[in-house]
């Protein structure tokens, strides 16, 4: 689906300049886009795929986490893990902040600076987050009443919406951390109280089945969201066409209007395009490495985890 998109993107938008390829988009960049190592230059990172960054550092994800796997392996370990990963994030952005001219010549210090907010290394603390969770599920789930687990989920919730209006980077006991990890430590609340007491206003069919296309409605709504710009840059629907105070009924409508057609549209890619892919690479490992006795696959890790996420 990543590669459909890329080619998708390119068709819609050319190679013409942009935001996030201020001179243009290059070959250069649709090949490390194409191998996944967009992730590591500013005019690459999303220039051509919109929230391509997110692949890009999700892909560098895997590619240590075998090491991850072996470092960490209790709830100890995923906090000091934690706390190192938080410290070096901020001094990599102090770091390459300051370099930025020797780093990447010729490019703006507000492209820079979204840059060093979306690369890998500003990223490492969400994924730490997510072992600690892992651990922290582990070991307390079930230990805590009732109203204790609604708390924290109505709180984690809370503080994520508060977040929204406040997009600067936060301070906790003198440490400086970003928004990402902020809400990566809201998510790891909001996941420990739906591993203990899933709520049936949380998990359920439906929303299971959001999560089951999330990957293609993650490349179908930018270009959905593309449209509903162009129409608003013409002035075909600004909130003021609706009346005073008519503003939200239609950022309303046209988010139900969004996501009835993302959900359309990506199930079609889900049942189309990704099943049929996931079936073949399945079918290829099961092929690469040899039976046992039993008539059982010998899979790597990476197999059954792919399996799992996917």
């Amino acid at each position: 689906m990543f590669w459909l998109g890329m080619i998708f993107f390119l068709c819609l938008d050319g190679f013409g300049p942009r935001y996030f390829a201020p001179n243009g988009v290059t070959w250069g960049e649709v090949v490390l886009t194409g191998i996944f190592l967009n992730g590591w230059h500013p005019e690459s990172i999303t220039s051509i795929v919109p929230g391509g960054w997110s692949i890009a550092v999700e892909m560098t994800f895997y590619l240590v986490f075998p090491a991850l796997f072996f470092l960490i392996r209790g709830l100890t370990s995923s906090i000091i893990a934690l706390a190192l990963a938080i410290a070096f994030a901020d001094k990599a952005l102090q770091f390459t902040w300051a370099y930025r001219s020797a780093l990447w010549p010729g490019i703006s210090d507000d492209l820079v600076s979204t840059f060093l907010n979306l690369w890998f290394p500003s990223q490492i603390p969400v994924f730490a987050i997510g072992f600690l969770a892992f651990f922290v599920i582990r070991a307390y789930r079930g230990m805590l009443p009732r109203w204790g687990v609604n708390t924290l989920l109505t709180g984690s919730l809370l503080l994520m919406i508060g977040l929204a209006f406040h997009q600067s980077p936060l301070s906790i006991i003198g440490q400086t951390i970003s928004i990402h990890t902020a809400y990566g430590l809201c998510f790891g609340i909001f996941a420990f109280c739906l591993a203990d007491s899933p709520a049936s206003w949380l998990v359920n069919a439906p929303i299971r089945y959001l999560g089951k296309i999330s990957f293609s409605a993650y490349l179908w709504h930018f270009a959905l969201l593309g449209i509903v710009a162009i129409f608003d840059k013409s002035g075909a629907f600004p909130p003021s066409a609706m009346g005073p105070g008519r503003g939200f009924p239609l950022f309303l409508a046209l988010f139900l209007v969004v996501v009835i057609v993302t959900v359309t549209l990506s199930s079609a890619s889900y049942y189309l395009i990704e099943r049929p892919m996931i079936r073949l690479g399945n079918r290829w490992l099961d092929g690469r490495w040899p039976k046992s006795d039993m008539g059982k696959a010998h899979l790597p890790a990476a197999a059954p985890l792919g399996r799992a996420l996917r």
